[in-house]
């Protein structure tokens, strides 16, 4: 992408979003720029999804946009065939099912640029699980867990503070290689918790 692309693309990103953060326009049931509607499948023509990811409802005599509810940032609607049967969906899920081709059967949809609330087809892609935590790790969605959080952590919480509170320098109880016999670890893994190389998360 050019320069000049990423600009356009940038003011086409703004404008969306200022549509979106707009209740009256969003809700509105006349269409958006460059809008498609495309019915949901398994629902009789009752739902309609567009490519901007907004939700129209069939059910009354007056078609209606769904105001959707958010889960762990995510957009969801319920849809039911009646008032027995209803079921929670995701937006980006709905969208990404309509517009989107999946031949090898991904089980989950990305959000290309990890903004969760922006569910135009654009913006979103079939993935593995795999695909889609790479992506996350990528894009800086998901930080690594350091210190006593980390899979790789040596120690829990409270013996980082034991070492640290009864290390005495050469002591045959207390000493960096007692310490280790202990824990059943390198005399250097007591080193780090003891000079705070480590494990910094622990106070």
């Amino acid at each position: 992408m050019t320069t000049t692309d990423a600009k356009l693309q940038t003011k086409i990103d703004e404008a969306f979003y200022t549509l979106m953060n707009d209740s009256k326009v969003w809700y509105a049931i006349e269409d958006l720029p460059h809008e498609i509607w495309c019915a949901i499948e398994g629902y009789g023509g009752l739902y309609e999804i567009s490519n901007l990811g907004r939700v129209k409802s069939l059910w009354r005599k007056e078609a209606h946009i769904l105001r959707p509810k958010i889960y762990r940032g995510y957009s969801n609607v319920v849809l039911s065939k009646g008032h027995a049967d209803k079921r929670h969906w995701s937006v980006h899920v709905l969208v990404a099912q309509a517009f989107i081709p999946n031949p090898d059967d991904k089980p989950e949809v990305n959000h290309l640029k990890g903004r969760k609330s922006d569910n135009r087809v654009s913006q979103l892609e079939w993935a593995t699980s795999r695909e889609n935590k790479r992506h996350a790790w990528r894009i800086g969605l998901c930080k690594p867990k350091r210190g006593t959080k980390s899979h790789r952590a040596k120690f829990t919480a409270e013996q980082v503070r034991y070492i640290r509170e009864n290390y005495i320098p050469r002591d045959p109880k207390f000493g960096m290689n007692a310490l280790a016999r202990k824990f059943k670890v390198g005399s250097a893994a007591i080193f780090n918790v003891v000079h705070r190389l480590r494990y910094k998360d622990v106070e």
